[in-house]
Formats: C-alpha cells, sequence, structure tokens
C-alpha cells in the first residue's frame, strides 16, 4: 500500500469519529501541558532551593545527628577550638502542630543572634527578635502568620498554641518573617523560632539536632570536613553547601527527564 492510500484511510477514519478524533487530541493536550506545568514547577523548586542554600555561602558545612550519641555543647566548644572554624551555630528542632488552625509546624530552637546565618539574612515583616533567654516567645514563618489568601492570622503581640504530642503549649509572637520560598532543610515559612534554651527545657533534649559549622572561608572547608570527621567520626553526617547543591541539581534533572520521556511516549 502506498503513502498516501494510507494517508487517505486515515483522513477518511478521522472524519467518520470525529468525536472520538476530538477527545483524543484533547487527552494529549492536556497530559503534555499538565506534564510541562510540573516540569517548570520542579524546575522553580530547585532554583528557590539553590537560592536558599546560597544565602548560607559557601564556607558552611552542616553537621546532624545519625547515630544515639547526641551533639552536646562540649561537642560545640570543641568545634569553637579548633583551628579554620569562625562560628558553630546549635540548632534543636521537633515537630508540633498549631492547635487552631490545625497545621504541622517545624519548631526550631535556636539563639536569636543566629537566625540571620541560618536563614542568610533577616527579613522581618513585623516586631523583632526576641531575646536570648527562656522565655515561651517566637518567630513565626510566613506561611504560618498568613493564609493562602494573603489573610493575617497571626501578628506581633498574639499568642499562639502549639500542641507537642500530649502536651500544649503557649507561645507570645515577637515577631513574623517574610517569605523565604523552598528551601532543602527546615522549611522558614513553615517553622517558628523560639529560644533555643527554652526549647532544651520544653523537651528536655540532652543534645542538638543540627550545627551550622562556618569555616573561616570556603578555600578551609575541606580541612575542615577532615577535622570533623575526626572529632565525631560515624556519629554524624557532614555535608557541605557545594554537595547539596549538586544533588539538588542532579535530582531535579533526573525529574526533568523522566517527565520528558513520559510526555514523548
Amino acid at each position: 500500500m502506498r503513502l498516501t492510500d494510507v494517508l487517505v484511510l486515515a483522513w477518511r477514519q478521522l472524519k467518520e469519529r470525529k468525536l472520538r478524533t476530538i477527545l483524543t487530541v484533547l487527552a494529549v493536550a492536556v497530559g503534555v501541558t499538565t506534564i510541562l506545568a510540573l516540569s517548570a514547577q520542579v524546575e522553580g523548586v530547585k532554583v528557590s532551593i539553590i537560592e536558599s542554600l546560597g544565602r548560607l555561602g559557601p564556607e558552611t558545612i552542616l553537621v546532624t545527628q545519625r547515630g544515639r550519641m547526641p551533639i552536646t555543647d562540649a561537642d560545640v566548644a570543641r568545634l569553637l577550638s579548633l583551628e579554620g572554624i569562625s562560628k558553630v551555630i546549635p540548632i534543636l528542632t521537633t515537630s508540633g502542630r498549631i492547635s487552631t488552625i490545625n497545621e504541622n509546624v517545624n519548631l526550631v530552637g535556636i539563639g536569636s543572634t543566629d537566625i540571620g546565618s541560618f536563614l542568610g539574612d533577616i527579613r522581618l515583616l513585623q516586631g523583632n527578635l526576641y531575646p536570648d533567654v527562656p522565655a515561651p516567645q517566637a518567630i513565626v514563618g510566613n506561611s504560618i502568620a498568613f493564609d493562602q489568601a494573603g489573610s493575617s492570622r497571626y501578628s506581633a503581640g498574639q499568642p499562639i498554641l502549639i500542641q507537642l504530642g500530649q502536651r500544649q503549649i503557649m507561645l507570645t509572637v515577637v515577631g513574623v518573617l517574610d517569605s523565604y520560598g523552598a528551601s532543602l532543610m527546615i522549611q522558614p515559612d513553615r517553622a517558628i523560632f523560639v529560644p533555643i534554651e527554652y526549647t532544651k527545657n520544653l523537651i528536655r533534649s540532652g543534645g542538638y539536632s543540627l550545627l551550622v559549622v562556618k569555616a573561616v572561608n570556603a578555600e578551609s572547608v575541606d580541612q575542615i570536613i577532615e577535622l570533623l570527621g575526626f572529632v565525631f567520626g560515624d556519629r554524624v553526617s557532614i555535608n557541605t553547601i557545594k554537595q547539596i547543591t549538586q544533588t539538588v541539581v542532579s535530582v531535579v534533572g533526573q525529574i526533568n527527564m523522566l517527565l520528558i520521556a513520559i510526555a514523548g511516549t
């Protein structure tokens, strides 16, 4: 059969089955559009994560607890004594639920002077930072302070009720953060920052969840990683901002390739 005969036959079948043809074309168009939209959304999340990591700086090293042995104040003091380390930020995290709106959040215990180093910068829409005392005060993320329509749920000076397991705690909001977007670690928009000493007393923890270690400069990062491995051994996971960024780019690239392959089938 000649090609022209095939084309004529195909056209005749399409004309005889108009409804099926239209539905098929619509299904293909909707499927491709949906996949392209997903790909664009994934790419947007990647850009947001890389921007948030970039704000931390190339001299930043993240140390997270891996084994059962906690990261203690003694570990922090020991790291500060090492040559090449300019700063160590201890962080203690736990999960909770906001009782009034029934949403899960991260409760992040961190010193007020360290919030800027952890987020890359401090962008407050309302209020101020809390003092570094064991008091029930909080700085809330943007997605907690505002609903999806942009209406205010919490503002500076208002109380916020948090459910922690079987307990309820009342915090006073002293500040509201601007939107920071997606992050690979703690989502600032869906986090509540509280004084670290208050958090330690609250959850009765003997150690920290995360240490943000700042090297003197980016050139000394590899040397610091070796020192951290010697200090902690297998107790922790150690990652640099460069390593995490490369992982994000690689994973997003694989997801986009999968979406393109699906769209092409």
